[in-house]
């Protein structure tokens, strides 16, 4: 009930914000931008919170719905530490990218699907989605992103086997970067080459890191010496003090390359250099000397640094965690190197306590992540089968209405059809009621011949119309025409049909059409040289002693004969 009102105060704030920002200065953020600033600026430390503020402004029209898709999976993946949620969020969102139009969110996503797979160890997926995402920034100019996706992905070919073919490829991208004089590229370029000294220095290539990071120092002095060939699109950047950083963080990965190599004057070099920098007095700065401290002997200056990061990470409670473990290793073996055995038992004691608190601490993360997964996956099944009930209700729906039309066209075309059929009846009926009542009454036409020719009998006209339609050989060729058919098609009952052909022609319906059938064979047969079979068949006859039983009744000889006659009397003439 609390959130509830909650979501109802924060939005009539936002909608209250809304109408007081109209006329605002240009310069102001907009209400989807102070949202967005908000939410965010609270979803670590609470992201309940944070989630309330983006559904609330969704309510309100402050942000779309895939903005705050992608803002929800951010929390879900920084603030509540979901994973398998913050994917699946993603996903979701991915599945409608074709109508998303805001290609920054589309690209963000990306980004973050990339850093989840990340942190999952899913390099295959890692390579996908950051390739999409550096190609999106591309084509926006956004080069600090294509430096890090670029990043992502070489880091990721070289843990899967790919090594060479991952440092190439960032090695191109960082030649891309190093000719652009603005902010954006120089920080872009120090970004990615610092990703590939990562990758340089986990697969033991320190000759290698020793060309990047001289590559990079010359980067750095030649924007020192010459500022002015940078244009800064940047409020408040302040090249000496990039460059401060970065040159400190180069000087510190060649001091690691010296030391790894061996080369322990160089590397004391390189190391009184990077204390010549302001960087060096970060916290960073001891994270990534603390293993260089041990490596060149300086076990002062290694336990200093030590401290100062054990201090730092209890003062924030991140001593559960793998550089903590390895720091506490280091520690061992330099305290037994300086004969300090109790101290080296007393850190090699920490570090098993960290080592067994983190396997109980990954396995508890696993089996979270996989009752997430299935909770997930229970979702997306119920989901699933709702849409799948939704849309054969739909189908049901349609083919019943489908079916009820056709069942009412049907019955009209019946209802029509009787009632034409029902109208030429009675017409005929009625010819035929005073045809009859004429004869009772005046017994012989009193008009004689001409008015019969002027006046048919029904029956008469009735035989007529079955002539003309008789006319069309595809009448009785049919080899199932029969009464029925003749009624059907002139429109009338059967059973005049009889008395029409029986009156005028003294026939039957059958005879009617086996006349006209062998008529039409009789033709074919002095016309053609088909087989006297085939010309059976033609004609609607489909009994070949049938057809010569009628032939021989019509013309007193058989098929075959009547051929050989006609061809004789041809020949004769």
């Amino acid at each position: 009930m609390r959130n509830l009102l909650y979501i109802i105060l924060l939005a009539i704030t936002m909608a209250l914000a809304g109408c007081a920002s109209e006329g605002a200065d240009d310069a102001a953020l907009s209400d989807s931008e102070y949202t967005e600033a908000t939410a965010m600026s609270v979803h670590l430390a609470e992201p309940e919170r944070a989630l309330t503020i983006i559904d609330s402004a969704v309510i309100v029209g402050n942000l779309s719905r895939p903005r705050a898709e992608y803002l929800k999976a951010v929390t879900q993946y920084g603030g509540l530490d979901n994973m398998p949620l913050a994917r699946q969020t993603c996903l979701d969102l991915l599945e409608h990218k074709e109508a998303l139009t805001d290609t920054l969110t589309l690209e963000q996503t990306y980004i973050l699907l990339a850093s989840i797979e990340k942190s999952s160890c899913n390099y295959a997926a890692v390579i996908r989605y950051a390739t999409e995402a550096s190609r999106l920034a591309h084509a926006s100019g956004r080069y600090h992103v294509v430096g890090k996706m670029e990043g992502y992905i070489a880091h990721a070919q070289a843990l899967t086997g790919h090594t060479n073919e991952g440092i190439d490829r960032l090695q191109g991208v960082i030649e891309e970067l190093r000719q652009m004089n603005n902010f954006d590229g120089v920080t872009s370029y120090h970004s990615a080459s610092k990703n590939l000294l990562h990758i340089l220095n986990d697969n033991g290539r320190f000759d290698e890191m020793v060309n990047v990071c001289e590559a990079m120092l010359s980067c750095y002095d030649e924007l020192e010496q010459h500022p002015e060939r940078f244009s800064i699109d940047k409020e408040g950047f302040d090249p000496a003090e990039f460059v401060d950083f970065a040159r400190g963080q180069t000087l510190a990965f060649l001091t690691i390359a010296y030391a790894e190599q061996g080369n322990i004057a160089k590397g004391l070099e390189a190391e009184d250099a990077v204390f010549r920098t302001r960087w060096s007095q970060s916290p960073d700065c001891d994270l990534m000397l603390v293993s260089a401290y041990h490596r060149l002997g300086q076990f002062d200056r290694f336990d200093q640094a030590m401290d100062r990061i054990d201090a730092e990470m209890i003062a924030r409670g991140d001593t559960l965690n793998a550089n903590y473990y390895t720091g506490l290793q280091l520690r061992s073996v330099a305290a037994e190197m300086r004969g300090r055995y109790a101290d080296a038992l007393h850190y090699t004691h920490r570090a098993s306590v960290i080592q067994d608190s983190l396997e109980y601490y990954n396995q508890r993360e696993q089996l979270n992540e996989l009752a997430t997964v299935y909770h997930l996956q229970e979702e997306r099944l119920a989901r699933q089968q709702k849409e799948s009930e939704a849309r054969t209700y739909r189908i049901v729906a349609v083919g019943t209405m489908l079916l009820l039309l056709l069942t009412a066209f049907i019955l009209w075309r019946v209802h029509r059809d009787n009632r034409l059929l029902t109208e030429k009846n009675r017409r005929l009926y009625q010819l035929y009621n005073e045809h009859e009542e004429h004869k009772e009454q005046g017994g012989e036409d009193p008009v004689g011949a001409e008015a019969d020719a002027q006046h048919p009998s029904f029956n008469v006209q009735l035989y007529e119309r079955l002539c003309t339609l008789m006319e069309d050989p595809a009448v009785f060729t049919d080899p199932n025409a029969n009464h029925e058919t003749l009624a059907r098609l002139v429109g009338t009952n059967y059973k005049y049909v009889y008395d029409a052909l029986h009156e005028c022609a003294d026939t039957t319906p059958s005879d009617f059409i086996n006349h006209y059938r062998i008529r039409h064979a009789a033709a074919l047969l002095t016309t053609t040289d088909q087989p006297v079979g085939l010309i059976a068949d033609e004609c609607g006859i489909a009994s070949r002693p049938t057809f010569n039983r009628l032939f021989r009744e019509h013309y007193s000889m058989t098929p075959t004969e009547y051929r050989n006659a006609a061809e004789q009397t041809f020949v004769t003439v």
